[in-house]
């Protein structure tokens, strides 16, 4: 693996953390909804606003720099995978973001968790697949090349 592609990955894996810290917030402000029946839901309108703005740039990173370094891997397979997988989290996340334009997120605590239920699955899946931390295998400098020798 190149110090780019090793780059790469570890930049997603720490999009991946990022994306369950938020998640975990979204989740806490569902538990405190569920509480207390009134409670403000601008808070949690506010924590799936920025979440959704954050997931799609994530996305938009994986398509375009993880997908090359994919693909020349020879990884095929798990290319086909993340687009088709693409394709179902764009679509899960616009129907979330139409449903709450038109109700509020109190009526859609089930939705929302199994949202964020499934993602973490889909990231550990992900992980797993192609983003494991390797060391980056440069190869070695040979200083007679470099040098002039």
């Amino acid at each position: 693996m190149s110090v780019k592609s090793y780059g790469i990955r570890q930049m997603i894996l720490s999009e991946h953390d990022e994306l369950r810290r938020r998640a975990q917030e979204i989740e806490t402000a569902l538990e405190r909804m569920e509480r207390i029946r009134r409670a403000n839901a601008g808070e949690l309108e506010g924590l799936l606003t920025a979440f959704y703005a954050r997931f799609w740039h994530h996305i938009e990173n994986e398509d375009k720099l993880l997908r090359p370094v994919l693909t020349e891997d020879g990884k095929k397979a798990i290319v086909d995978r993340m687009d088709k997988e693409h394709v179902d989290q764009r679509a899960r996340i616009e129907a979330l973001s139409k449903l709450l334009l038109h109700t509020t997120p109190h009526e859609h605590v089930a939705k929302l968790r199994a949202f964020f239920e499934e993602l973490r699955k889909e990231m550990h899946e992900e992980e797993d697949l192609c983003l494991k931390p390797e060391a980056p295998h440069d190869e070695p400098m040979r200083f007679d090349s470099c040098c002039g020798r």
